[in-house]
This record gives structure tokens, sequence and C-alpha cells, in this order.
């Protein structure tokens, strides 16, 4: 059974897929990496608010006593431990390929707080009590283009780090 059963599609999208998906390009990402100018390949991982606000403390991630992730019956705890589950892909990325060797930038990043279809099932008082602290889809883009293409974010000083709104 998966160790998250209360959200396994929610697990599965934000951080499995994505693992997956870059442990199966990371041939072409190394191949490329080796002719291309430094900075210039990068894996982002997308983090979110709900690192601070809704993972379990301290270190955003429990584990049973078998090893496996703690499953909570709160979807908003669960989201919140598969956003510190990306920062941690960053950070193991950042450890197991080092700059030196293979010339990947890897980070994760933070969209910020977006008025998305992450609220629909919020109460509507809920809703109106966020309204004042949520900004257009678009500057999420920000952050994220920040992330994949801009210079600063590709340095190798900028290797495994986590960028904040709106990069």
């Amino acid at each position: 059974m998966f160790p998250f059963s209360s959200s396994p599609l929610q697990i599965g999208t934000n951080v499995l897929g994505p693992y997956l998906f870059t442990k199966c390009l990371m041939p072409v990402l190394k191949k490329t990496a080796a002719s291309a100018p430094l900075g210039s390949v990068r894996v982002t991982w997308a983090g979110s608010v709900a690192v601070d606000v809704w993972s379990p403390k301290p270190g955003g991630i429990t584990f049973d006593e078998t090893g496996n992730p703690t499953c909570y019956s709160n979807n908003s705890t669960n989201y919140g431990v598969s956003k510190v589950s990306n920062l941690m892909l960053a950070t193991e990325f950042a450890r197991r390929y080092p700059v030196k060797e293979n010339k990947i930038i890897t980070n994760a990043w933070n969209p910020g707080n977006l008025q998305t279809e992450l609220q629909r099932h919020s109460s509507k008082l809920l809703l109106l009590a966020m309204t004042w602290m949520l900004y257009p889809p678009v500057y999420g883009a920000y952050t994220e283009l920040f992330a994949g293409w801009s210079e600063e974010a590709g340095r190798e000083s900028n290797h495994g780090k986590y960028i904040w709104p709106w990069g």
C-alpha cells in the first residue's frame, strides 16, 4: 500500500512524477551539460509556502516505525509534506550531482501565494480572509522562469538553493 494513502495523487503529482521524470532525463541532461555553458542545464523543483505553513515541525516530514513517511488525515499537511519533499529532492540532487562533475544546476522555488485552483475546497470564510494575500497566477510564473532561465539562478553558488517569490 502507498504510504500516503489519504492523498496518493497529490504525492504522485508533486513528488514522484517529477522525480521519475528527472531520473529518466538524467542521461540526456548529463550529455547536454557536458558541452553546454555552465548554468544553462538545470533541474528545478516546485516548493511552496506550505513548507513553512502546513508541513509538520520540526523537519517537515515525519516517518513511522517502519520508515515510511507518515500519512496525515489532513490534506493540507500532506500537501506541505509533498512540498518539503521537493526541497529535499533539490538538496539531494545537488549533493549527488556536484556542479564540478556534472555541470547541472538544481534549485527549488516557491511560486508565492497565488489565487489558483488550490483554494477550490476552502471555506468561503477562509477564501475571504486569504483574498488580500493572494496574487495573480502569473506571479508564480515569474519565479519559475527566474529559476529556470536567469543568469543569477544558474550560478554555481546557487546550486541547491531555495528561491523565494518573485525570483
